[in-house]
This record gives C-alpha cells, sequence and structure tokens, in this order.
C-alpha cells in the first residue's frame, strides 16, 4: 500500500511513532495541524502548502523525540514534494506516481521499502491502493491542479495580498490569477 504525496508533505514511520515518540501515536495526532494525515501500516503523511509549516510541524516532531536528518540522510521522518520527491535522501522510502484505478488518474505516493514489496520503480500504469485523507476527492486535490507552484518559485512568481481565516493570498504574476496556500 502506498500514502498519498501532495505539496509538501512530511512522512514519518509509524515504528518510530510507536517507539520513540513521546506519547506514541494518540500524541501524535495531537500534534497534526491540519486535515490531510493519512496512513497505512507504516507511514503516516501531513500534507502542506507552504515550507514554513512543513518546519514547525517537523521541529515539533522533534522535539517530541524523532529524528530528521542525520548524515545528510532521513531517519525517522523525511519531507516530500509531490513533483521532486524526497527533499533529502531516504533509503527506507520510495517515491513514484501510480495510477489510481478510481478516477484513472496518476497521483503522487511513498510507501516503506520492504524486501517483499516494489523493488525498483513500478511502471505507471500499474494500479495501486493509495491511502488518503478523509474526505479527499481528486477533483478539489492538488493532484488534479496544474497551479502547483514548487517551494523555490513562490516568491519568484507571487506576489503577498493578504492573510485571512488561515489562508494565505497571492496574485500570480504568470496569470494574474489569486492563489490561495492553505496555513496550518
Amino acid at each position: 500500500m502506498a500514502v498519498l504525496v501532495e505539496g509538501i508533505s512530511v512522512i514519518v514511520r509509524i515504528d518510530a511513532i510507536d517507539t520513540l515518540l513521546h506519547g506514541g501515536w494518540d500524541h501524535f495526532l495531537t500534534l497534526v495541524p491540519n486535515d490531510t494525515l493519512c496512513h497505512d501500516d507504516h507511514l503516516a503523511r501531513v500534507g502542506f502548502m507552504a515550507s514554513a509549516d512543513v518546519e514547525r510541524f517537523v521541529i515539533e516532531l522533534q522535539s517530541c523525540g524523532l529524528k530528521f536528518i542525520d548524515a545528510g540522510k532521513a531517519v525517522h521522518m523525511v519531507v516530500v514534494d509531490q513533483h521532486q520527491g524526497t527533499t533529502v535522501p531516504a533509503n527506507w522510502l520510495q517515491f513514484a506516481r501510480f495510477k489510481l484505478e478510481s478516477p484513472p488518474v496518476l497521483v503522487s505516493t511513498c510507501w516503506l521499502v520492504t524486501p517483499n514489496l516494489f523493488s525498483n520503480k513500478p511502471p505507471h500504469n500499474l494500479f495501486v491502493d493509495v491511502v488518503t485523507p478523509d474526505n479527499w476527492e481528486y477533483a478539489s486535490s492538488l493532484s488534479s491542479s496544474s497551479n502547483f507552484i514548487p517551494n523555490q518559485q513562490i516568491s519568484e512568481n507571487l506576489t503577498f495580498v493578504r492573510h485571512e481565516n488561515g489562508n494565505d493570498f497571492y496574485i500570480d504574476q504568470r496569470t494574474g490569477h489569486e492563489v490561495v496556500i492553505s496555513r496550518s
């Protein structure tokens, strides 16, 4: 099974949550700042649209006993961009795009590397069970949007307009359209 990756996702090993995070899974659930959590038996995923929110979440998880990076490699968690994959090497995680069965569209996913699971990237036409957040629908998701702007391009392409009801509003300089980034 694989977990959905959208926007900027923090992927956390559930075995690390259970054994190292003070308070375990129940405490982890209290730390999740939005409704993007999804998980399988091995990985928990929380999605974000802004790197500052990712950084706050990672720091909070570290303060509870999890380790992010050691010697340049992900330890208990990793940050994954929906287009680029992991931001640092994570030998315990595989990233690829899979076709959902319904609707038959490609989405970014990742899964825990195990000896019995895919040893290489599977073909893009393979249907795979993908865990998504509750109430997730492809049509209104970041996976369906062609307007996802990678972090490094936000300052180049977007001009901040206002913050309202937990959202940051920008004008996309390329299109002139308003862009909304949900903030945790």
